[in-house]
């Protein structure tokens, strides 16, 4: 096995040969598991001059070491954190362990937009560096049309579209704290949040309330398991009728974006509820476009033991008649 020295040295230059996808780009994965010869469970962020070591508690501690002080003899970054992921999460862990501390917020480019990330707050930085193609490609999509951010999170997918050009822009979250994180980047990429709506609220309640037919593009990005205002949210459960809910919810001809994570909601397995979905709405769904890990700095390894999951992003885009 190779050495990590020999690892990142080798990410780098694959990185290097091809141009970012977006420029600027404050934040990219440096390391992506098994699909760029690290262990499976570890992987490396790079957010301007600070570093992100994140791995799965099954990872031993000297393999993690190893790689963090790869990282420091690499980059001599200002900072590390090492994030440790576990299957509860009241386990889960995340530290400075080299460098004087971070600022959090630290504002992070992509493209025109700019995000708000801490780093140090929670396994999560407040920015899903796996669904940075997505974001792009949802711009073609909101430009002149109102547009509906479900599970909507810190509101990336909010500004893209409204930095793209969309009428307005509506995202709805269970957490209060995310959608003010949400209005903040607005905020920071030069955005009027006021002119946007922003919903606290439970996602399935809000689908069944207010008008049908208003939206020219919806986005969907659920957790697999979530709970909020007492209630339990489950992915497999409930996908029927959160895809119409949705559905309901797109003018004639809107686009659809659906991405998910779900291990067990194979490409076949969504194809088939998206139609089922459909059929309940009385239209039809035709698919656009497939979406999967940005190719760039998310090479996709085998799936080893749950670990490394390959290409585990599933994100389909429809156009609804």
């Amino acid at each position: 096995m190779s050495s990590p020295d020999e690892c990142l040295a080798r990410a780098v230059q694959r990185r290097q040969a091809q141009a970012p996808p977006v420029r600027p780009l404050d934040a990219f994965r440096w390391v992506n598991g098994t699909g760029d010869g690290a262990p499976p469970g570890l992987v490396i962020d790079g957010y301007r001059d600070h570093i992100i070591v994140a791995a799965r508690s099954t990872v031993p501690f000297e393999v993690v070491a190893a790689w963090v002080d790869a990282c420091v003899r690499r980059w001599a970054p200002a900072a590390v954190v090492k994030k440790t992921v576990a299957p509860r999460a009241s386990d889960a862990t995340s530290q400075v362990i080299h460098g004087a501390g971070v600022q959090d917020p630290m504002l992070i480019r992509e493209g025109d937009a700019t995000f708000e990330c801490r780093l140090n707050d929670g396994l999560q930085t407040g920015l899903f560096l796996d669904h940075r193609d997505t974001r792009q490609r949802i711009r073609q999509w909101a430009a002149g049309v109102e547009v509906l951010n479900l599970f909507a999170y810190t509101g990336a997918f909010s500004v893209h579209a409204a930095l793209a050009g969309a009428k307005r822009v509506t995202s709805v979250d269970a957490s209060k704290r995310a959608l003010r994180w949400g209005r903040a980047n607005m905020a920071a990429s030069g955005l009027a949040p006021d002119e946007h709506r922003w919903f606290a609220d439970d996602v399935m309640a809000h689908l069944r309330r207010g008008p049908s037919g208003q939206y020219g593009l919806v986005i969907l990005d659920p957790p697999v398991m979530g709970r909020a205002y007492g209630k339990t949210f489950s992915l497999t459960k409930q996908l029927q009728a959160l895809l119409g809910g949705a559905m309901r919810k797109l003018a004639p001809s809107g686009v659809l974006v659906f991405s998910t994570h779900a291990r067990g909601l194979t490409t076949d397995r969504l194809l088939r509820a998206i139609e089922d979905a459909a059929d309940g709405q009385g239209r039809a769904a035709e698919l656009m476009v497939e979406l999967g890990l940005p190719a760039w700095d998310h090479p996709a390894g085998p799936d080893t033991d749950g670990l490394d999951r390959g290409d585990y992003l599933k994100t389909l885009v429809l156009r609804m008649a």
